[in-house]
């Protein structure tokens, strides 16, 4: 899959990217593809949010970004920390995501590209499993 830079698209591609994204900010709690700062100096991106756990990855380009949402796709995931042990930083970051060219799923079709995700800190050390 090829990367795009956002200022690179063509107009429907462009058109796409940007209503999906602000479409995706709407979401204003803990999202898939959120930076994770751990308290050892590790980052990760949310990978999987579930009954009040948050499991990160180390993955680059398996976030999808779809109609409101991202979703993690393919990478390896770590153990899971309590939710409650995050804490959401005024700071944004570029992180890569992908989404298919005019909704077409072909082969040849996706975009990878970069939009703003939240950062947040997290009081405990990364997991190493």
């Amino acid at each position: 899959m090829r990367y795009y830079d956002p200022a690179d698209l063509d107009e429907q591609a462009r058109e796409t990217l940007t209503t999906r994204a602000a479409n995706f900010d709407l979401n204003t709690d803990l999202r898939e593809g959120d930076f994770v700062d751990f308290a050892d100096g590790v980052t990760r991106r949310v990978s999987s949010i579930f009954d009040g756990t948050v499991q990160t990855s180390d993955t680059g380009c398996g976030y999808y970004l779809g109609e409101g949402y991202v979703q993690m796709g393919n990478g390896s995931l770590y153990q899971s920390v309590p939710a409650d042990t995050l804490t959401l930083t005024d700071e944004r970051r570029p992180g890569t995501v992908w989404f298919s060219r005019y909704d077409d799923r072909g082969a040849g079709t996706g975009i990878q590209t970069q939009i703003a995700f939240r950062v947040y800190t997290c009081s405990l050390p990364a997991p190493t499993v």
